[in-house]
């Protein structure tokens, strides 16, 4: 018969029994459903987003420390009627409201890189294992065992600092550690150390960044890049007291153990808080 010849190319046959060889499109019983092209393949989560994804979260920090602080400090001196240009003034506002500063920070920093890093690693949240970012509910008795190494680690640690005290605790203090001194920042730490920085800190670093250094570069250097970063972060409060270096290594370390024998980092956050709730407790005694 004449006509048009029909173009398939944007259909899909969709039928429930074998044709016999050399049937056309319309023979009865086939149904011609438009064609949807597949979903395009998902990103690659390697070494290089890890590594990007972890300078969106230091970016961020530096950014909005900056504008807060800033921010703050003119607020604080402006109510109280001081000169912006007098000596000492501004570093005086800026000590005043670092407790707020130090808290937006870490709040939104977290929440920045924590959706980035959603959306990249979506297909990972059911693998398993380092190259996966442990996104499973771990049992009760992993929790609890985990509570408990946190908090013997923060015993632990405080007995050492007590045996050998840093030489000169007035410039061995970083800027979390400052905020001690204050009663009003002193509660803004803690704030800090036993509900912000531990989930943050885990699903980033125990999570994502664990799991994109890992698929590329193996166990052994993507967990050494991992608590690589994760000590760097913490130098500014380390630097000046090696012991101080040395113990947020261990605890790195004692972390990713718990992260992987339990494949949840859930069960990281509970011992990084449980851990840094001992070592408050012992500031506020």
């Amino acid at each position: 018969m004449g006509g048009a010849r029909r173009d398939y190319s944007e259909t899909s046959i969709v039928t429930d029994f074998i044709p016999p060889p050399g049937a056309p499109p319309q023979r009865p019983g086939w149904r011609v459903v438009p064609y949807v092209p597949p979903p395009p393949p998902l990103p690659y989560f390697g070494p290089a987003r890890a590594a990007l994804l972890f300078l969106i979260y230091l970016g961020t920090q530096l950014f909005v420390s900056a504008g807060v602080a800033m921010a703050g400090a003119f607020w604080w001196m402006a109510n109280r009627g001081l000169s912006f240009t007098k000596a000492g003034n501004l570093d005086a506002a800026i000590n005043a409201t670092m407790g707020p500063t130090i808290i937006a920070t870490v709040l939104v920093s977290g929440i920045v890189t924590i959706i980035v890093g959603r959306v990249w690693t979506a297909h990972l949240r059911g693998a398993s294992g380092a190259e996966g970012i442990g996104w499973r509910r771990p049992t009760a008795k992993q929790l609890i065992i985990a509570s408990i190494i946190g908090a013997a680690c923060g015993a632990l640690w405080i007995a050492v600092v007590a045996v050998l005290p840093p030489k000169d605790p007035t410039t061995s203090l970083g800027p979390m550690a400052k905020m001690v001194k204050d009663p009003l920042t002193h509660f803004g730490w803690t704030l800090v150390a036993v509900l912000l920085a531990p989930p943050v800190e885990e699903i980033l670093f125990r999570g994502m960044f664990l799991a994109g250094f890992v698929r590329r570069w193996g166990l052994g250097a993507g967990s050494a890049m991992t608590t690589a970063l994760f000590v760097m972060l913490h130098l500014p409060e380390t630097i000046h007291y090696p012991l101080a270096t040395l113990a947020i290594t261990m605890l790195a370390l004692v972390l990713l153990a718990v992260r992987l024998q339990t494949d949840s980092i859930f069960s990281a956050i509970a011992l990084h808080a449980t851990y840094n709730l001992v070592v408050a407790w012992a500031t506020w005694g």
